[in-house]
């Protein structure tokens, strides 16, 4: 009997045992406890794996492209810290890429290639670094993390580098973020307290500068958007076929949470204003997520478009690219023979950039602003594509249809911010510790003679202790007209020696002189 008592206890304490690992797996994303990532990794409410993937995690990602960049960056990473014990003498440093990387189920990889991009442009400044050899010049690790959909779940993230930062001296800073929401400022203002400096990719919302004198980014505020898109619209009014009148209808968002789209509707409004422009604004209510109720009872994004028809002016989209998805689908239904003229925000890049979703709609032309000069060739005419050609050729070889839309420019020159900054910490005061505040002081000090001429155009923080923002970031106008390519209209801005469109606002750098 006490045998049998015995079995039926062990019986117990097994099953117990299975039930808390069953548990502990559920709660990390399917890890079991001894697995390289479990620690780093949470599954979240909506079943979204988020937090940090230093050791091959894929974040069970439906993408096989955005796999094989996760790959990539971890075997770099590999050949990162073999590196580091050959020489310990460089400089060594990490940087965690925190974005949206996956979307909740139901949404296409397609819509999701902007992040991928981004992540590959930063993985493609890795792949340079690794192939200097200079005392001065770092070594350089990535991390990829997910905040999940949205980046609703940023602060739980930064809980999870936190950990790490006390365990890591290396961990200097924070890239990537992405789409410019309330969650995102709470990000930003939890990184801050965590004392992690951020360069931002495709961030634009002009709220963000305020969230923390640690942030910067690498592309252009709303209020320089909206500056361009005046510009541009003036030029346009009084020419070509259709000849829009000088008004606007400006279409935003009317979810609260969406301060990109607030701060950009704002902006357009004023700008458009001091060009002589009648201003009116409409909102759209955009599609829940799953089981939330929607944020306004005003008409859908699909609706808003078909309302749209008749307007004589400038319809400005300033929205999520998913939404003016859903706009051009209204004005497919009810004017596609004569389509108002539509101009959108950076955000429709990310649609343009899909061959699949922009050939939905061949029939109705737009603009839209973008943060780079478009569509970019993997050949050797760059730093960056060239690399992006030998790393991920089956990127490059989508570019007869895809536009490589800029946000993988905006990667690489986020992570060559840090990379310059170190080696500049390193030649300037050699047994400086390299910790996140000399890093985030480092990166301050990127003007003049020392400002990065980078892919996506000249980044300069102007001089200015508290600037924040590159000046004169360079935006382009590209058009859609049928299935193909984006071609562009115009550019703003500096990049290389190039001189800017005539009827773009004069630079900030030139005045006064």
């Amino acid at each position: 009997m006490r045998g049998g008592r015995r079995a039926a206890g062990g019986g117990r304490a097994g099953g117990l045992i299975l039930s808390r690992e069953s548990n502990y797996r559920q709660a990390h994303c399917g890890l079991h406890r001894f697995e390289d990532d479990a620690d780093t990794l949470r599954t979240a409410e909506t079943g979204e794996c988020i937090g940090v993937a230093r050791n091959g995690f894929t974040f069970h990602s439906p993408d096989p492209l955005l796999n094989k960049t996760l790959r990539t960056i971890y075997a770099q990473n590999a050949r990162a810290e073999e590196a580091h014990r050959a020489a310990p003498e460089r400089p060594f440093v990490t940087l965690v890429h925190l974005s949206a990387l996956l979307s909740v189920s139901g949404k296409s990889t397609g819509q999701l290639a902007y992040g991928r991009e981004a992540l590959q442009g930063a993985a493609s400044a890795q792949s340079r670094q690794l192939r200097s050899s200079g005392a001065a010049e770092p070594i350089l690790r990535l991390f990829p993390a997910n905040a999940g959909s949205g980046m609703r779940f940023g602060t739980r993230v930064v809980e999870i580098l936190e950990g790490l930062k006390r365990q890591d001296p290396s961990l200097v800073g924070v890239t990537g973020l992405d789409q410019s929401r309330e969650a995102t400022n709470r990000t930003i203002r939890k990184l801050t307290a965590a004392g992690l400096p951020m360069v931002a990719t495709t961030l634009s919302a002009d709220s963000l500068v305020r969230q923390s004198p640690m942030y910067f980014q690498v592309s252009p505020q709303n209020t320089r958007e909206a500056e361009v898109a005046a510009a541009y619209a003036d030029h346009v009014v009084g020419q070509g076929r259709k000849k829009p009148a000088r008004q606007v209808r400006i279409i935003g968002s009317a979810d609260p949470s969406d301060t990109y789209s607030k701060t950009l509707s704002d902006d357009v409004a004023r700008r458009f204003r001091a060009r002589g422009f009648t201003v009116e604004k409409t909102s759209f209510t955009p599609p829940p997520p799953p089981g939330a109720d929607p944020s306004s009872d005003a008409p859908g994004p699909g609706t808003v478009g078909q309302r749209s028809c008749s307007y004589p002016g400038v319809v400005f989209f300033a929205g999520r690219s998913e939404d003016f998805e859903s706009l051009l689908g209204g004005v497919n239904e009810s004017c596609n023979s004569d389509p108002p003229t539509l101009l959108g925000g950076d955000d429709v890049a990310r649609l343009a950039a899909d061959a699949d979703r922009r050939q939905h709609y061949p029939g109705i032309p737009y603009d839209f602003l973008d943060f780079t000069l478009g569509s970019a060739h993997c050949d050797d005419t760059s730093e960056l594509y060239a690399e992006l050609g030998r790393l991920f050729p089956e990127e490059c070889a989508q570019v007869a249809s895809s536009s490589l839309d800029g946000h993988a420019a905006l990667g690489f020159d986020a992570v060559k911010l840090y990379i310059n900054a170190v080696k500049q910490l390193r030649e300037d005061a050699a047994q400086m510790p390299l910790t996140p505040p000399a890093v985030w002081h480092a990166i301050s000090g990127v003007h003049g003679d020392e400002a990065l001429d980078g892919e996506s155009g000249i980044i300069s923080f102007g001089g200015d202790v508290d600037r924040q923002v590159p000046l004169d970031k360079l935006l382009s106008v590209q058009h859609i007209d049928g299935a193909g390519r984006p071609t562009q209209a115009g550019f703003c801005g500096r990049v290389g020696g190039q001189k800017q469109s005539s009827w773009c606002p004069p630079l900030e750098a030139e005045k006064g002189r």
